[in-house]
């Protein structure tokens, strides 16, 4: 290996190389195409039978014909759109912008000598240059095949990473057309925006209806047009992640795998960020509580004045409302308005939790590597929502007004709780104590009137989401279980009907299970008690 580093004027003449040699061939081939065809048509006008033109030569019949740019943005259905856009400025003033291309064609372009030369800049360089030419003709058909062990994986797979970084090489460096050449659960390829708005529109106003339409076909967040200095984008990887994420080796080797394995992220080789335009690095932290470790997206924090981080120019201005913070008071108004109708009876408190509800919306496959991360030495593209940018919670509450506003109307069939019967089957109930607290009598006022209606019947049953936490309270074991038979069935229409082979259930079965229906529950932290 040659240990010299390039001088200033070999870089000029690197990227004087690249860019003449590039565009010279180019206006060649159209030139030549050009005339072939006009001295086809002549002879054909002109009735001279057979070949007229070789067919191109020098090609393996065997490889593989990948889909071209075209076709995936036609099939896939994150279509360009002018409000999503990354790339870093002035392609051609940085050789890191390029060199991938011309490494990748170097007999076109690059001598053996050039190579030694481009190979001895840097170790990235070095090992860019070497994995490129690895991988450049490796067969990534397979990354379209469902993932069906994916609940299994215990680490992410080498093999993967090197098929998702050819299929990066071949479609130029740019994460959005790997994202649309695999599509599957990258894209949320099984949600239908029109079959969730046929079962939940009429329980939704048109605002949270136009932002469902968007998240499913689109993706979040809805407007990120940036185009980012050079500077700026090797600054922010210069400094490299938090001290936290770097204390916990063992934490983020397995948050990075549960994400991966999820299809929450998309993993290539370190490489892939410094040399994709498309591509960029937000540090990573961890937050511990209670013993409980959190990976942190932090877009927010920038070290330097001028620093530009992705908070900063993700706009908020048409993201969905957020409300969920009512959820806590408005559970309490509803176990005073069951105490009004029933001052005797025992109040059933019930949850239920949302699978990974913040990663439920995808990214816009043209913006997804503006959500990158890098974590033991690979990038990560991000294709789901990420914890820590400022429309998280937006990105969601759509979604999970659509939820909690259609269980009211879900709880009146009386057929979800056999419909739901294997999760129904499996909860576990307080033990009922006639020694409790003696019952507090609620009186209705012009607001709280009870859940009965004039008529003596009945109204329609509520529960409450906080963010992913669904709150319920009822009366009567029967009422409970077709509360939460009705959470069960609002959860599926809006998130999907689970599908364990392909992807998680949306209803959360590790909360469910520890789930004990009864008087008492830990709700948002707090104990509930006393409301017997």
């Amino acid at each position: 290996m040659v240990s010299q580093k390039f001088s200033a004027q070999d870089v000029d003449r690197l990227e004087t190389v690249a860019y003449a040699s590039s565009d010279n061939k180019v206006a060649a081939n159209i030139d030549k195409n050009e005339t072939l065809s006009r001295y086809e048509n002549s002879c054909l006008q002109n009735e001279i039978q057979g070949v007229v033109t070789a067919v191109t030569k020098g090609k393996n019949t065997d490889e593989p014909s990948y889909p071209s740019h075209h076709t995936l943005i036609s099939q896939c259905k994150m279509k360009p759109n002018k409000n999503v856009y990354y790339r870093v400025k002035d392609l051609r003033l940085r050789l890191d912008n390029v060199i991938i291309f011309l490494v990748k064609d170097h007999k076109n372009f690059l001598s053996e000598s050039d190579l030694v030369s481009v190979r001895s800049l840097n170790v990235m360089y070095e090992v860019m240059m070497i994995d490129v030419i690895r991988l450049r003709d490796v067969d990534f058909w397979d990354l379209k095949v469902p993932r069906l062990d994916y609940a299994q994986q215990v680490q992410i797979s080498n093999e993967r990473i090197d098929k998702a970084t050819a299929c990066a090489i071949h479609y130029g460096v740019n994460p959005s057309m790997v994202i649309r050449f695999i599509k599957g659960e990258y894209v949320g390829e099984s949600r239908d925006a029109n079959a969730i708005l046929s079962a939940v529109s009429q329980h939704i106003n048109e605002e949270d209806c136009r932002h469902i339409e968007r998240i499913i076909n689109q993706g979040c967040p809805s407007f990120l047009n940036f185009e980012e200095r050079y500077e700026n984008k090797h600054a922010v990887l210069r400094r490299g992640n938090q001290t936290t994420f770097l204390q916990y080796p063992e934490v983020t080797a397995k948050a990075v795998n549960k994400e991966e394995k999820n299809s929450h992220i998309l993993p290539f080789k370190g490489w892939l960020v410094y040399f994709s335009p498309y591509c960029r690095a937000t540090p990573q932290g961890i937050r511990e509580k209670n013993g409980k470790f959190r990976v942190i997206f932090d877009a927010s924090t920038r070290m330097t004045p001028d620093e530009i981080v992705l908070n900063d120019v993700t706009n908020i201005d048409d993201e969905a409302e957020i409300d969920f913070g009512k959820a806590k008071l408005n559970l309490l108004i509803n176990i005073y308005n069951w105490r009004i109708s029933y001052p005797k009876e025992m109040i059933y408190l019930a949850l239920a939790d949302i699978t990974a509800c913040f990663r439920f919306p995808r990214i816009p496959a043209d913006v997804a590597g503006a959500f990158g991360f890098v974590a033991e030495g690979k990038y990560f593209v991000s294709t789901s929502m990420v914890f820590g940018s400022n429309i998280s919670a937006s990105a969601w509450e759509a979604l999970r007004r659509a939820i909690q506003n259609t269980i009211p109307t879900l709880s009146q069939r009386t057929d979800l709780v056999e419909v739901h019967k294997e999760l129904i089957s499996q909860l576990r109930w307080a033990e009922e104590n006639s020694s409790h607290t003696e019952l507090v009598q609620a009186f209705p006022c012009a607001i709280n009137r009870g859940v009965i209606d004039e008529a003596g019947n009945l109204l329609p049953m509520k529960a409450n989401v906080y963010v992913d936490d669904i709150l319920m309270a009822a009366v009567f074991r029967a009422n409970i279980l077709k509360l939460l038979a009705a959470t069960i069935e609002g959860i599926f229409l809006v998130c999907g009907r689970p599908d364990f082979s392909l992807r998680q259930c949306p209803l959360s079965l590790e909360k469910w299970l520890e789930l004990i229906v009864g008087p008492i529950q830990i709700v948002l932290g707090p104990f509930w008690t006393r409301i017997r």
